[in-house]
């Protein structure tokens, strides 16, 4: 949500950064209800390079696997984790990739368990990106806009039914903040 080169930015993925796609994602969480201290937000090229976020066509094979190795490492460290959305079309391949992911031994670490162990444990939700260009109506038609906020909107709402799906409403450590306990 932040480029590191950004003078107003982090520098970090965070919805505190000074930028319109960080306060887009921040007020739909807010929105739907969705405490940020129950997310994680990952880049699907957790590190900024030259060659990573310009031009795509000089991505290489070895970015995507470095890339996609990271991400199985992250997911293996989250046990508990419940939804994942993917916010635009390079999260959607970088989580398809997954799939294709063969296991490596990672510095003395337990064995990196196979793609498909971590997509199929959790529910996937398909988002569009949250940058405002998504909804620009310089660039797109007023049907595309329409459609598209309501796309994430659906997508947000999907995402908070499925974390507030099984809690115990007499265990408050499984209520949002602003639910009452009974």
């Amino acid at each position: 949500m932040t480029n590191p080169r950004n003078p107003r930015g982090s520098g970090m993925l965070c919805v505190e950064n000074a930028d319109e796609t960080a306060a887009r994602h921040k007020s739909f969480l807010a929105e739907y209800k969705i405490d940020t201290c129950d997310i994680l937000s990952w880049n699907a090229y957790p590190w900024y390079g030259s060659n990573l976020y310009g031009n795509k066509k000089d991505r290489t094979r070895a970015d995507e696997l470095a890339a996609t190795r990271a991400l199985s490492q992250l997911l293996s460290m989250l046990p508990n984790l419940e939804v994942v959305m993917l916010h635009g079309v390079i999260a959607k391949k970088a989580w398809a990739r997954l799939d294709e992911y063969t296991p490596v031994e990672v510095g003395g670490a337990p064995e990196v368990e196979p793609g498909w162990v971590h997509t199929s444990k959790v529910h996937l939700v398909h988002s569009w990106h949250l940058s405002p260009r998504v909804v620009d109506p310089e660039t797109k038609t007023p049907e595309q806009v329409e459609r598209f906020t309501r796309e994430l909107h659906e997508s947000f709402a999907d995402a908070a039914a499925h974390l507030r799906r099984d809690r115990d409403p007499w265990d408050p450590w499984s209520l949002s903040p602003d639910q009452p306990p009974f």
